[in-house]
């Protein structure tokens, strides 16, 4: 695998993180500009229980510009989000996980800060039939496998978007 998602010539994978490198992707430094999906230093806490997604996806993100904080559990993330709730701009999750599932930490940080901007990703769509959307708070569910560009168009349309207006997650 190469150590520079950006210099990497074909698609790598992972797990079921798929990587495929974006024709635009940025450097570090890079600003938000019309022209790309470049980041101004957004901060993602980016959760799966899978320890290889975990340090693929932290080492693609950041390699984007983004900063990223991870975990590899859901009772993890949810302390770290406790105790600082807004140093996050979004969450990322996975859909299955021990302890609270995707849905579950949703509710957990949302009924915290109902702002919240959050990414589902799952490789079972049956389990998330109508739950974007629908008052769960998920503002985008991505299917595994997932290229990076696909996550980081989700990204850049979640953080994009006007902000949901809080009301009672009914996850």
């Amino acid at each position: 695998m190469a150590k520079d998602p950006r210099q990497a010539r074909n698609t790598e994978t992972i797990g079921t993180l798929a990587y495929i490198p974006p024709h635009d992707a940025c450097p570090p430094s890079s600003t938000a500009t019309d022209e790309n999906l470049c980041p101004d230093r957004q901060r993602i806490l980016f959760v799966d229980d899978e320890n290889e997604l975990v340090e693929l996806g932290k080492e693609m993100l950041e390699a984007l510009g983004y900063s990223v904080t991870t975990s590899t559990g859901s009772l993890d993330a949810l302390e770290r989000f406790r105790a600082q709730p807004d140093a996050f701009d979004l969450i990322i999750t996975d859909m299955t996980m021990p302890a609270l599932n995707g849905l579950e930490l949703a509710r957990e940080l949302l009924a915290i800060r109902p702002d919240l901007p959050i990414i589902l990703c799952t490789g079972y769509s049956d389990a998330l039939t109508g739950k974007k959307d629908k008052g769960t708070g998920i503002r985008e569910v991505l299917m595994k496998p997932y290229a990076i560009t696909d996550l980081v168009e989700r990204i850049h349309k979640v953080l994009d978007a006007t902000p949901i207006p809080p009301e009672t997650p009914a996850v």
